[in-house]
């Protein structure tokens, strides 16, 4: 099941955040565990306490720890958390989902693996079955 944008704007008037769709309305594409981490860190991305700290205040709970991806054309990323100087979205096809869990693992290999010498971080993490979590300047 797909949501027209009149729809989605009429969950935005029931107070339902973008990023926060009722549990049975998610289709069925689960965008599952990490698979590969592509650093892009520079002088220009994000300091990685910032991102943590946006990792550690996410709260997408569609159901308990479930984060929708809302934007259906454009870039396919939905802005999930922004902490400071970081923001983290997932991105994929329209509504695509993930759970807390893989979110926490994607974003730990990031951070894990893409942290340069003076605490900036950069880059994003694929998902196995198709999507993405990044984290980039504010």
């Amino acid at each position: 099941m797909y949501f027209s944008t009149a729809a989605l704007a009429a969950l935005a008037t029931l107070g339902v955040r973008a990023g926060k769709i009722p549990r049975q309305n998610i289709p069925r594409t689960e965008m599952g565990p990490p698979a590969d981490t592509v650093c892009q860190t520079s002088d220009g991305s994000p300091v990685r306490d910032d991102c943590q700290a946006a990792l550690d205040a996410l709260d997408c709970a569609v159901a308990p720890g479930w984060c929708v991806q809302t934007l259906g054309s454009g870039s396919f990323c939905t802005e999930i958390q922004r902490s400071g100087s970081c923001v983290i979205e997932i991105c994929g096809p329209f509504q695509a989902h993930n759970n807390r869990s893989n979110i926490d693992a994607a974003l730990s290999n990031l951070y894990n693996d893409c942290t340069d010498g003076g605490g900036l971080v950069g880059g994003y993490t694929n998902f196995k079955n198709g999507g993405s979590a990044q984290a980039y300047h504010s």
